[in-house]
């Protein structure tokens, strides 16, 4: 199954129906237990980077359940670090093993496709939000499985927009309640903080040794 995706906004959305969400750094993972499968977005293979991940989705949660999550890890100085991520996922599989237990990483899970085999990608997020929270009341912590925060009240997420950027949240999601889940659709909208800066660039006509002429223009990123 494709992940369900979303589109950047340029403002923060306001709505009665709508449920607002930490956009996490990490690594789109959709989890299966019974067996346990872990994919990325691109429908590669995740299990063997984050054998933590696997044990607890094998231990702690019952077979059949299909969830929605982003793979995260915390550094020692509170902050997302996305570059361990990395390294996870270019680690051979003895070394992620090591990795796992000197920089554990957590899936935080904040939507439930599937449930007992039972499908629920077309009920609304609002049902499929009240079956994830009572699923990962199963979930002893401390744990690698997290369950994502979720709010309606827009103050709050404006909070998290505001302040999160310090320990690395990228921005908010924005979501209906009303909608169901569909796959590779944009429906789901993001709204991302956005560093800009100015800087001069410029470039030559011709050889290096006698240029033409030259040029400049301001970029701004």
């Amino acid at each position: 199954m494709e992940p369900m995706l979303a589109s950047a906004v340029d403002h923060f959305p306001t709505g009665d129906s709508l449920l607002y969400e930490p956009k996490w750094d990490g690594f789109r993972c959709l989890a299966e237990t019974g067996p346990v499968r872990m994919d990325s977005r691109q429908g590669r293979s995740l299990s063997q980077r984050f054998p933590e991940i696997v044990e607890a989705l094998d231990r702690q949660l019952p077979e059949g359940a299909l969830l929605d999550g982003e793979i995260i890890r915390w550094a020692d100085d509170g902050r997302m670090d996305f570059g361990a991520l990395l390294r996870r996922n270019g680690a051979s599989v003895r070394h992620a093993r090591a990795l796992a237990r000197t920089d554990p990483c957590h899936l935080v899970v904040f939507d439930l496709l599937r449930i007992g085999g039972r499908d629920l990608t077309h009920r609304a997020l609002s049902h499929r939000r009240g079956e994830l929270e009572r699923l990962m009341g199963l979930v002893e912590q401390p744990s690698p499985l997290t369950l994502g925060w979720q709010t309606d009240n827009p103050e709050v997420a404006m909070q998290w927009w505001e302040e999160m950027p310090a320990v690395g949240v990228e921005g908010v999601m924005i979501k209906d309640a009303r909608r169901s889940y569909r796959p590779g659709r944009r429906d789901w909208r993001k709204w991302k903080h956005r560093v800009t800066t100015e800087a001069i660039v410029g470039g030559i006509v011709g050889h290096a040794r006698a240029p033409a002429r030259s040029s400049s223009a301001v970029w701004t990123r």
